[in-house]
């Protein structure tokens, strides 16, 4: 079975600072899926938390010199996450930050480290 794309969760974004930034999984997220969140940030001051049983797939990625930073996360589902909050950190700075994640079907085997990567 190849992998497939399914569904994605609420994305969230804040300038605050010290809020939380907590994309939430998509609404049903079924054990064995491949969940993938990306997370943006803005300036080079700080960075994301990796939250839990995630795994930092790749990043930071610059674009346009400082102004933003891209991240890749990654984990395979127990099918606890359905809707879930995914919790990135909450630093006391006013610059944007975003993500969202998504999931994936078709997993046969493997740790995410080895279903998941080559991003560049």
């Amino acid at each position: 079975m190849a992998i497939a794309y399914l569904s994605q969760g609420a994305g969230a974004s804040t300038e605050t600072s010290g809020a939380a930034l907590s994309p939430l999984c998509p609404a049903t997220v079924t054990a064995g899926d491949i969940l993938i969140a990306h997370v943006f940030w803005e300036g080079t001051a700080t960075a994301p938390s990796t939250p839990a049983n995630w795994t930092l797939l790749s990043g930071p990625h610059v674009i346009q010199s400082t102004i933003a930073r891209h991240w890749v996360f990654g984990k395979i589902a127990d099918g606890t996450e359905d809707g879930g909050a995914v919790a990135f950190g909450n630093p006391a700075v006013t610059t944007q930050r975003a993500a969202r994640v998504y999931s994936f079907s078709g997993r046969t085997a493997g740790t995410i480290t080895e279903l998941v990567n080559g991003f560049a």
